[in-house]
């Protein structure tokens, strides 16, 4: 497979480079606080050459060894994520990839406030709940390990969710690498990362497709994000891949159209996803005023594992749910 190179900043931070002067850094430019979201966009820019790294030459037909952990928001906001999870599980079941799932990390964002006035949750439903009965539905379903999954908008699972994570972080090695989906905000990953052995962090891959993800949406003078993971932990591999909206989200009738076949589709499993898909709908939650639309983007990175592709559609996905030959069993 071709090597890719990854060069970080450059998807949604055009012209934020230049603020500081030669010889200047963040902390030297005269702005103090590193984390007000224009500086910390600055700092993103300009240090994009110095974060980029070789990409990870994945075989041709998806990774063939190590495991898989998962870090996802959807507490409220990205509600893209009722539907991504459960359609990548869908897909690592489907490659018979889902006994590498070691870890599932979800509802991560630390600022549910912060997009009080960007999204309001159902009258009647909040959607940290509707997304904690997703992924239950998702355990039950594809046979994920229950004791592997944590659901941060619950206190008491986020010391036991980073313990988790550390222990199958110092688990990593050449032969048994760790491979980190990172769909939401990068503060209890940073964290894992900290209390890690720093001789296990080579092996370890974080794989991000969203700029979004990486600095923008999570930042606040409390949360780490992808500056400072790379900043701080430099031995991490860093494979950021194309931005999956382009081949896995579809406004207006156009998107459901594309995925209607799945509501008969012979596999329960296969209808379930529609439903899920449907929850996501922004619409529904009322964000931005964006309208109805299919987002199942951040599944995209879960075929990139499973196939070393970057560029998956809803044709795509079409063709492996469709297929004769079913995932293994579930519970």
């Amino acid at each position: 497979m071709m090597k890719h190179v990854v060069t970080i900043g450059l998807i949604v931070l055009g012209g934020a480079s230049g603020v500081f002067g030669a010889g200047e850094t963040e902390h030297s430019s005269g702005n103090t606080d590193v984390r007000t979201p224009a500086v910390r966009r600055a700092i993103y820019a300009r240090h994009a050459a110095g974060f980029s790294q070789p990409g990870i030459d994945l075989p041709a037909g998806g990774i063939t060894k190590g495991r898989i952990a998962i870090d996802s928001d959807g507490n409220v906001f990205a509600s893209d994520d009722l539907g991504a999870i459960p359609f990548g599980v869908g897909i690592l079941w489907k490659k018979n990839l889902l006994g590498k799932v070691v870890h599932v990390g979800f509802n991560n964002n630390p600022n549910p406030d912060r997009w009080a006035n960007a999204a309001k949750d159902q009258p009647g439903l909040k959607q940290d709940e509707e997304f904690a009965a997703i992924i239950a539905g998702t355990v039950d379903r594809f046979g994920l390990k229950p004791e592997s999954v944590f659901n941060y908008a619950n206190a008491a699972d986020v010391s036991k969710a980073t313990q988790n994570l550390v222990k199958e972080i110092n688990a990593s090695s050449a032969d048994d690498p760790l491979y980190i989906v990172e769909a939401g905000a990068m503060k209890h990953l940073y964290d894992a990362l900290a209390a890690s052995d720093a001789s296990r962090r080579p092996f370890v891959t974080v794989v991000s497709h969203s700029g979004w993800n990486d600095i923008e949406c999570h930042d606040s003078a409390q949360n780490e994000n992808i500056v400072d993971i790379l900043r701080d932990f430099p031995n991490v591999k860093f494979d950021h891949i194309a931005d999956q909206n382009r081949g896995l989200r579809a406004r207006g009738a156009a998107g459901w159209d594309a995925i209607a076949w799945m509501k008969d589709s012979a596999d329960p499993r296969v209808r379930w996803l529609h439903t899920c898909a449907q929850k996501g709908d922004p619409n529904r939650w009322g964000f931005l005023n964006l309208g109805t639309e299919v987002d199942i983007s951040d599944a995209g990175m879960y075929y990139y594992l499973s196939t070393g592709r970057e560029d998956a559609d809803l044709d795509d996905l079409k063709e492996l749910f469709s297929a004769a030959e079913p995932g293994p069993a579930g519970r």
